[in-house]
């Protein structure tokens, strides 16, 4: 079986993939008011009914 090194080409592979995942999900976490106004605007809801998706992200992921 041959062994691979700490710095071997997949590992470098996996960091640059965790670093993108990373920066997407940061990206998306941070953009949450943007999306908020643009719920509001779209669909013509409330504030406290276009606040449900995030409650429930929230809910969820502490959750899990």
């Amino acid at each position: 079986m041959a062994k691979t090194g700490p710095d071997s080409k997949w590992s470098w592979v996996i960091a640059v993939a965790c670093c993108w995942v990373t920066f997407v999900i940061q990206g998306l976490v941070r953009s949450g008011g943007v999306v908020y106004v643009a719920l509001i605007d779209a669909y013509r809801v409330s504030r406290a009914q276009a606040s449900w998706p995030f409650t429930l992200r929230l809910a969820v992921w502490n959750l899990s």
